[in-house]
């Protein structure tokens, strides 16, 4: 018995609870990113893509943006993009990204 409370106390001291309810992206806000979706919420979850791969079948796979506020919940992006991968004109929009959806972000060089 007096093992199991020595063992609460060290699992309770060592810092079981959350040191913080803040996003490991927020270090990154006012920075330029590009954000990777994850695929298969995409509907390409059993085709093999690289991450970093932009675009695939016509279909944009990441926005580049500049991150304006981030939470554990996700980001939002001011983000930069073009609707066609052609080509055409740029649009520009604030956008939410759920936590969940993001694949990968890449700090811009």
């Amino acid at each position: 018995m007096k093992y199991l409370l020595a063992i609460i106390a060290a699992v309770g001291m060592t810092g079981c609870s959350r040191e913080s309810d803040s996003s490991a992206l927020e270090q990154w806000e006012g920075t330029e990113v590009t954000v990777q979706f994850r695929r298969d919420f995409l509907g390409s979850g059993g085709a093999p893509i690289s991450p970093t791969t932009d675009w695939q079948n016509n279909t944009m796979l990441s926005l580049r943006g500049k991150i304006t506020e981030a939470s554990r919940e996700g980001i939002f992006l001011n983000a930069r993009y073009q609707v066609n991968a052609g080509g055409g004109p740029f649009q520009e929009s604030e956008i939410w990204i759920p936590a969940g959806s993001i694949l990968m972000v890449e700090k811009a060089k």
